[in-house]
């Protein structure tokens, strides 16, 4: 009777420990599964269904990253297009959020890495760290769409153009198409040199123009010269003098023609 009493008692236990072993490993605090694709580190796959993973090691979730499961994921017809891009025969996801009103058969990341169908080209705005996915509003050319613009090799997804334009943060500019691009921590075209401002209220980044180009133009770290002007963020600070005499002297200071600069201000002179 004794024996009977315990093993009646111990099966519950075995049970419910089982359930919360298994619901560790599964779900909570770190999914375990098998990769969806061997050439992507974020779509995996377990008995539950598929789910994203933004970090390449799971044991990462425990200080950052994020994972969640695809609502109502095919498996026999889901297929990864990029580390943040999946569909399967009737839903689009963008990491683990599901984007509407999609054209799925046509849907894809071309080349350059910009998620396109045959009507649209998608666009991510952000909402603090959370990415908002939605279809252009601006009339970008979906079949020549591109993301081209990069930083220290990293490629900027705010800027695209298609064949006739140039976007920023999903706004058409009036800029040259043809030549424009990035010089150091400006942009340039064949007429004028650009900066960009953030707009708190637009909660978005914005062109602004500085300066007509001249020549020569010169990137000297965190200035830049522009024929006889220099500029340092988005203003010019010298306006037609010739440069003769260049120096940096820290991180933000240089000597323009014998005059000390700090943060693009003269730097006021200490008597000895």
């Amino acid at each position: 009777m004794k024996v009977a009493t315990k093993i009646l008692v111990a099966i519950p236990i075995l049970l419910l420990s089982a359930y919360i072993g298994a619901s560790m490993i599964v779900t909570f605090p770190i999914p375990r599964g098998n990769k969806v694709s061997t050439e992507h580190y974020t779509y995996y796959k377990n008995f539950i269904g598929i789910y994203y993973i933004s970090v390449k090691h799971s044991l990462a979730l425990f200080s950052h990253g994020t994972w969640g499961y695809l609502r109502d994921a095919d498996q026999a017809t889901f297929e990864v297009l990029d580390d943040c891009w999946a569909k399967d025969a009737t839903h689009v996801w963008h990491r683990d959020m599901a984007v509407y009103n999609v054209d799925v058969p046509s849907f894809h990341v071309n080349a350059s890495g910009l998620a396109v169908d045959k009507n649209h080209a998608y666009v991510i705005d952000y909402q603090g760290f959370t990415p908002i996915v939605h279809p252009s509003t601006s009339g970008i050319d979906a079949a020549t769409a591109e993301y081209f613009m990069r930083r220290d090799n990293i490629l900027e997804r705010k800027w695209i153009r298609d064949k006739d334009f140039v976007y920023l943060e999903d706004v058409r500019l009036d800029v040259d198409r043809a030549t424009f691009r990035r010089l150091g921590n400006w942009m340039i075209d064949k007429d004028f040199v650009y900066g960009t401002t953030y707009n708190n209220d637009a909660k978005k980044w914005e062109l602004c123009r500085i300066d007509s180009i001249q020549t020569p133009i010169k990137v000297m770290r965190s200035y830049l010269i522009n024929g006889r002007n220099v500029i340092y963020g988005n203003k010019v600070i010298i306006q037609d003098v010739a440069v003769t005499d260049f120096e940096h002297t820290a991180p933000e200071e240089c000597r323009i023609n014998g005059t000390l600069y700090s943060s693009g201000k003269p730097k006021p002179q200490t008597r000895e």
